[in-house]
């Protein structure tokens, strides 16, 4: 089964992540095939791009089977493999495409990542997002850096160190989500706004407005940089094997409990 779906109609590119059955969790053929789909999308000459999650979840955030694997890797490999993660969220981030992402359901850790990188996040009311991280052991690296690129420290920040999941109203709110819209309703939501794009803006405009945007960003390489070196140094620690055991074995971890 392929990672992902690619369709082109128009100027309107469609990329549904394809592992339903996994809740659209990222591994790193799923990763690469993003990115490689964003990179497509580009050529083609698409003006939008829709970005969605086949089946219940848009995405659960890392695969548990690839972040046990992880547990294994040499400093070196898992620095390669935060790398990976970073080159798919950059290479949406800086598309001149406008990527719209389409929230039917949880996007959670990495997957509220993945919206975030996105220009506009249209979403369910039965959308759930969250950054769970902190509560297994293991940091938002990557997805800190375009958080705060984005919102801010002090409206993110909370957010990255409770790992509690929200709503698409708390969403919404934080400025995560560009528009809330009953469940029944998102698809005719999405079209309508990405119809609207294609009829009524100038590619070229569109590209160099989003350019525009992300220009007082800062040294966001370095940044991201850092945060790779950051997720690899925390795969290497106790509490980041402690949390992937604990998942995956469906157990609740008790963080006052030191061993």
């Amino acid at each position: 089964m392929e990672p992902v779906l690619y369709t082109l109609q128009g100027r309107r590119a469609t990329i549904t992540l394809n592992r339903g059955d996994k809740r659209n969790a990222l591994d790193a053929a799923l990763t690469l095939a993003i990115a490689q789909a964003i990179t497509q999308a580009e050529t083609d000459g698409a003006k939008v791009v829709v970005l969605q999650g086949a089946g219940p979840a848009f995405c659960a955030g890392a695969d548990l089977a690839h972040m046990q694997r992880l547990t294994s890797f040499t400093p070196e490999e898992n620095l390669a493999d935060s790398r990976a993660l970073k080159d798919m969220l950059l290479a949406i981030w800086q598309s001149p495409c406008v990527v719209v992402a389409k929230v039917h359901g949880p996007a959670i850790a990495g997957g509220c990542g993945l919206a975030s990188v996105c220009d506009v996040v249209l979403a369910s009311d039965q959308a759930v997002f969250g950054y769970p991280e902190t509560r297994i052991g293991f940091l938002p690296a990557i997805v800190a850096v375009f958080g705060v690129q984005k919102f801010g420290t002090g409206r993110i920040g909370p957010y990255l160190l409770a790992g509690k999941p929200f709503g698409a109203a708390e969403a919404l709110a934080l400025g995560l989500v560009t528009k809330v819209v009953a469940a029944d309703a998102l698809d005719e939501a999405t079209d309508a706004y990405c119809a609207d794009l294609e009829r009524g803006t100038s590619a070229q405009s569109l590209a160099a407005t989003k350019r525009l945007v992300r220009m007082a960003e800062g040294s966001l390489n370095e940044k991201l940089e850092l945060a790779c070196r950051m997720n690899m140094e925390t795969r290497q620690t106790v509490d980041f094997r402690r949390g992937i055991a604990a998942v995956l074995a469906k157990e609740k971890i008790d963080w006052e409990v030191k061993i």
